[in-house]
């Protein structure tokens, strides 16, 4: 998922109270910084570049019986529509809608191939099986939740807030298990927080902005998070934080790739040194505009999977979902476009 990088054009500011009633049903806690009638720039709790005009689905979810069949299914977040769509994998084929979310983000997947999904402005995760069955419902207590990570050892589910009720700056909160109440931290540096990843050892990496906007990068224990500097080159606004462990690298993805509108994604060394960046390309050719959340998997041969949720930016083509071979990028080696207006989220099930 991505944090709208403005969001002016379509929803400006706006008070806290009509936000919450309009798209979450719920509201801040009693003595909350963003109570009811409080001004917010709602920009700060969405992981995208540009911010949708929203156009709810109001149809009831559907999910093709062959799921069950399918080797490895493909999960989107979609918050133009507020819908979960479910694509088969490689071909990238609509099999299954899930609605009724509230500005569904980021998503991950645990060992069995069930899909954890950052609901934000209902302030909830929510635990689906990869056929579609609503399992488990997470209250977040502190904020509104932007991403997710899962802790393949333990089971802990890590979840970013991108802003905190009670003090704007955002956390990360650890369930236990991915069950209970969580336990919340921080990073020092980091006041907008994004996505987050696992790696070995229970390491955990998150990104987000500082005040001025700027791009941060920590990691450690949950518990002991600190700024990993960046050097040899620039991120310039937030994207996928993910350990691919066949090619044993961090990769972090940037939604203004050299300050424009292109997404790429950079190998980060432990200490914070960017490699060569990766290039993405869509079904005509031009550069991808908008990855937000991107998933490394494997078939083979290695991929990612993302989509392009605002083409305009740069001319390109319709928004779409695409399937990259990885780390080489490129050109895509699958495409569906018709099926998403603003994908924010991915996650991989695996059978």
């Amino acid at each position: 998922m991505k944090i709208a990088k403005t969001i002016s054009h379509s929803f400006g500011i706006v008070t806290v109270g009509a936000m919450l009633t309009a798209c979450s049903g719920g509201s801040p806690p009693s003595g909350a910084v963003f109570a009811p009638g409080s001004a917010i720039n709602i920009s700060h709790l969405f992981l995208s570049v540009e911010a949708p005009l929203v156009h709810t689905d109001h149809h009831k979810s559907w999910v093709s019986p062959d799921v069950r069949r399918a080797p490895r299914l493909l999960f989107v977040s979609d918050i133009a529509t507020n819908d979960v769509y479910i694509l088969t994998m490689p071909e990238v084929v609509l099999k299954g809608t899930l609605t009724g979310f509230n500005y569904p983000q980021g998503m991950c997947a645990d060992a069995r191939g069930n899909i954890w999904i950052a609901n934000t402005t209902k302030s909830q995760i929510l635990q689906y099986s990869r056929t579609g069955t609503l399992i488990k419902t997470l209250s977040d207590p502190f904020g509104f939740p932007a991403g997710c990570s899962i802790n393949s050892a333990t089971g802990d589910l890590a979840v970013t807030d991108a802003v905190d009720f009670n003090s704007a700056q955002g956390d990360v909160l650890v369930y236990s298990g991915g069950s209970g109440s969580p336990t919340r931290y921080t990073c020092p540096g980091i006041f907008t927080y994004y996505f987050d990843g696992y790696g070995p050892g229970g390491v955990l990496w998150v990104d987000g902005q500082n005040t001025s906007l700027g791009f941060v990068l920590c990691g450690g224990t949950p518990s002991g998070l600190t700024q990993i500097p960046i050097t040899g080159g620039t991120i310039y606004y937030p994207g996928m934080v993910q350990w691919d462990n066949a090619n044993a690298t961090w990769y972090v993805g940037d939604q203004k790739c050299g300050n424009a509108s292109v997404s790429c994604i950079y190998p980060v060394s432990g200490s914070g040194t960017l490699g060569p960046a990766i290039n993405l390309s869509g079904s005509t050719g031009g550069s991808i505009c908008d990855l937000v959340q991107g998933t490394v998997g494997a078939s083979g041969f290695k991929f990612i999977v993302g989509g392009d949720e605002n083409p305009s930016l740069c001319g390109s083509a319709s928004p779409a979902e695409y399937r990259w071979s990885f780390p080489a990028g490129g050109s895509p080696t699958n495409t569906s476009a018709g099926v998403v207006t603003t994908p924010v989220g991915t996650a991989i099930s695996t059978k």
